[in-house]
């Protein structure tokens, strides 16, 4: 199962703004929002469904 989860990257640190994944090790997909789309200070269901569409 797929698992999303909301992270700042800065100067190549990432800082988790939720829950941390508890694995060791894990395959990732990486999906780098503009500099406008400042998401921090919206709740995270509005911020996924204001960027992003999940098909399956």
């Amino acid at each position: 199962m797929l698992k999303s989860y909301e992270a700042i990257y800065d100067h190549g640190t990432i800082r988790w703004l939720a829950d941390k994944p508890h694995v060791d090790e894990a395959r990732v997909i990486i999906t780098m929002l503009p500099p406008q789309a400042n998401l921090k200070f919206r709740p995270l269901a509005t911020a996924i469904a204001a960027t992003s569409l999940c098909f399956f």
